[in-house]
């Protein structure tokens, strides 16, 4: 993802336009037109850059979440993490808010799949002596996984009532529970 320059000026100017209109509209309602008026760009510098909203919106939470989260997440950081990544999107509630609450939304689709890689990761490293099956990783992870999306979803719709800190607190809370049962189901069968 290009970082510095022009072309990210622009393409900074069309997020902060979408940004905008996300606070007067929903974003299935916000055409290209309505973004490039709002910051004064035309619609053919629009699509040399993006290739559709869905694009631009997918572009804007890359950089201000899912760039962030990554850079330096570990097993043993993932709940801090995860705790600034909620922090920034109360933060900026008022569309990130829309984003979880739509059902497509690539950052959803992200948020599964980093939470079920690093889930994979940590019960293939639970304890000596602990094998899981592939199969039964794959389905404990992703059960996870759609757990963190619904609990995200649930957030979004009361209008995140609940702080950062309790949200990523009781995620923290439910793994490390989960991880002494998965432990003792998967050590007596070994």
């Amino acid at each position: 993802m290009e970082t510095s320059g022009k072309n990210l000026i622009t393409k900074k100017a069309l997020v902060e336009s979408l940004k905008s209109l996300m606070k007067e509209k929903n974003f299935s309602s916000i055409t290209v037109s309505d973004i490039t008026n709002g910051c004064g760009l035309s619609r053919l510098t629009f699509y040399y850059h993006f290739q559709d909203k869905y694009d631009l919106l997918n572009w804007m939470c890359q950089l201000e979440v899912v760039e962030p989260f990554e850079k330096g997440v570990t097993l043993s950081n993932w709940d801090e993490k995860f705790f600034e990544a909620l922090t920034f999107m109360k933060k900026n509630q008022y569309y990130y808010s829309k984003i979880l609450t739509n059902n497509d939304s690539e950052l959803q689709h992200y948020i599964f799949k980093v939470t079920a890689d690093i889930l994979k990761r940590g019960l293939n490293e639970l304890g000596k002596g602990v094998v899981i099956p592939a199969t039964d990783n794959n389905f404990i992870a992703f059960f996870f996984a759609d757990g963190v999306i619904g609990a995200l979803n649930r957030w979004a719709n009361s209008g995140m009532k609940e702080t950062p800190k309790y949200v990523a607190s009781q995620m923290k809370n439910l793994v490390e529970d989960s991880k002494a049962l998965i432990l003792s189901r998967y050590l007596g069968n070994n």
